[in-house]
């Protein structure tokens, strides 16, 4: 149902386009993203519902809307965003866009209002009051001139006042003011009285009345005393897991997990995926546990079937989360194996959007040849459709970063300069800009130019600046130490030091503490204070950064080794002997 609603506490709008036109829908949803700019409202929420069809669906509009706008941070943003042709059934019925951070935001306050929108399609008298009118959140009572014009239709304030003549209830006197829920029961009693023929009223031809129309909202809960089915609690979970009520959700299912009554496989596997993503939202660390087993369950009922596919995709954001690339790539072809037998033929668009997916996890796990590979594999279906900007961007990104790891110089400069020519471009948004200017800034390093290195990354970090809400933490992170990097080698102790640890404090802030990125942050760290005489400390951080590096299914080996021959220098230096020599044997124990 259309709706729209703004929560102040969680600095969320909430945007329900049910019963509206796509152009409409379009129109609105780009409206409000610069609205809540316009004011520092932090995520806008907008439902859109479940196409039969994804071409030509409100979907689709939102989803071309983001890839134009600068004013939202992509990288928050769920893979199936950037699909070309989703399947409709593996897409969510929101999305959650993350505004950027404005710097001098607009107060909110009582007059503050919200462009109205038509829900064409809207049947419901108090859902279409709020669309239909500019919305003004902060604002609980209205006066009776307001709220006739609301009503519109021919209202006047005359004839409300004749309508509750009546009843105890005085409108008379000037700045009468109307609540809210004051104004849908005087909406609703004026369409009743026009559906009767009131002597005073006249019904409008363009809105018709039904019998069905009431103002009830719909409950996601089943009676107080009654007792509900699985279906009905899993459904409510689903609603709390869209609101953020991450412990009324676990509470919901973990009672409904541990007891007496008898689930259906299904119900029981549904349950558990919905459990598991609130952990990871929640960075539980039993959440891997309970998506494993929601997989490992439905594998074992109906093995190979397109069902398994919304627990294969939680899997791989839980493992691209946390930095578990080996594993990320095994769900990827295990999707790929269920969609090519699942469906008589595969869209180029999806095929594109996986083969770049792949390209990424090869490059992450340390496969650059192999992701050189698929990226080659790709440009063989760009004759059947040409690719967006953003994921042209991407393809040229990735090109330059296992050029860069070969050792191939000049074909990874060529490669980042084609990507921010296309970006520059085509107006692709701030955070793949931004991701490009790091990759070119550690070519730049790699290559002897410190100077127009440290440059290139100040540029990634303007582009992030006035992110308070935290949107862009772990790129500005990245950016951060790697600029520390450069500085180190140029001498230059201090700057470095800062660098290093507002990275380090920015990947805290964002949960990225197992991430193999924080870890070289902390390895970076550990050398500097083993190069200002600080062991100590360069000890504990570099033990850190192992740690992390070993947890990992598969580990970087040239990460391993680099980390024992960090700790053997650190040993060295506080006359270890020994121990630096455990270290040394340990490095030369890792096969590359």
């Amino acid at each position: 149902m259309a709706d729209q609603r703004f929560v102040p506490v969680n600095s969320e709008f909430f945007l329900d386009l049910h019963y509206t036109e796509r152009a409409e829908a379009k129109r609105i949803a780009r409206r409000r993203i610069s609205e809540c700019f316009k004011y520092g409202i932090k995520r806008l929420k907008i439902v859109y519902g479940s196409p039969d069809n994804f071409a030509g669906s409100i979907a689709e509009s939102i989803f071309e809307l983001v890839w134009e706008s600068d004013l939202l941070a992509l990288e928050m943003l769920p893979a199936y965003v950037f699909m070309r042709d989703p399947d409709p059934k593996e897409i969510s019925t929101y999305v959650t866009l993350f505004i950027r951070e404005n710097p001098t935001p607009a107060l909110v306050d009582v007059d503050t209002s919200f462009e109205p929108f038509v829900a064409k399609f809207e049947k419901d008298i108090p859902k279409r009051l709020r669309c239909d009118n500019p919305y003004h959140p902060l604002r609980t009572q209205h006066t009776l001139e307001w709220t006739a014009r609301a009503i519109g239709h021919g209202c006047t304030p005359a004839i409300l006042q004749s309508l509750y003549s009546q009843q105890s209830v005085s409108l008379s006197g000037p700045g009468t003011l109307v609540s809210w829920p004051m104004m849908c029961e005087m909406a609703m009693k004026y369409r009743k009285e026009a559906k009767a023929g009131g002597s005073s009223i006249r019904q409008s031809a363009d809105m018709p009345v039904q019998e069905s129309e009431k103002a009830v909202p719909v409950s996601h809960f089943p009676p107080p005393g009654s007792t509900p089915s699985a279906q009905a609690i899993i459904a409510s979970a689903v609603y709390l897991e869209e609101q953020s009520r991450y412990a009324e959700v676990e509470q919901l299912l973990n009672d409904l997990l541990t007891g007496t009554g008898d689930l259906l496989g299904s119900e029981t596997e549904e349950a558990m995926l919905i459990l598991g993503r609130v952990m990871m939202a929640t960075n539980n660390a039993e959440a891997e546990t309970m998506l494993l087993r929601a997989y490992e369950q439905r594998e074992k009922r109906v093995p190979g079937t397109a069902s398994m596919l919304p627990m294969i995709k939680a899997l791989i954001e839980y493992y691209h989360r946390s930095g578990e690339f080996d594993r990320a790539k095994i769900m990827l072809s295990a999707a790929s194996d269920i969609a090519r037998d699942s469906f008589t033929s595969v869209s180029v668009s999806s095929m594109i959007a996986g083969a770049l997916q792949a390209a990424q996890f090869e490059h992450f796990a340390g496969r650059h040849k192999q992701s050189l590979e698929t990226l080659k594999d790709l440009s063989s279906l760009l004759d059947k459709r040409k690719l967006k900007p953003a994921d042209n961007v991407l393809r040229f990104d990735l090109l330059g970063l296992n050029y860069l790891v070969l050792g191939r110089f000049l074909e990874s400069e060529i490669a980042f300069k084609a990507a921010l020519r296309i970006a520059n471009k085509s107006r692709v948004g701030i955070n793949a800009r931004a991701h490009v200017l790091m990759h070119m800034g550690r070519l730049l390093r790699k290559t002897g130019r410190l100077i127009e290195a440290v440059a290139t990354y100040e540029d990634g970090l303007s582009l992030l600046r006035g992110d308070e809400m935290g949107t862009h933490d772990f790129l500005r992170a990245n950016l951060q130490s790697s600029r520390g990097v450069t500085l180190k080698t140029m001498g230059e102790y201090a700057r470095a030091e800062e660098d290093y640890d507002t990275a380090l404090e920015l990947f805290e802030r964002c949960g990225s503490q197992e991430h193999p990125e924080y870890a070289g942050t902390l390895l970076s760290r550990a050398m500097l204070h083993f190069h200002l005489n600080q062991l100590e400390l360069a000890d504990k951080r570099a033990r850190a950064a192992l740690a992390i590096i070993e947890m990992k299914v598969v580990a970087d080996k040239y990460f391993l080794q680099t980390c024992y021959g960090s700790l053997f220098q650190i040993a060295k230096g506080r006359g270890r002997l020994a121990e630096a020599q455990d270290f040394y044997d340990r490095g030369l124990a890792v096969d590359r």
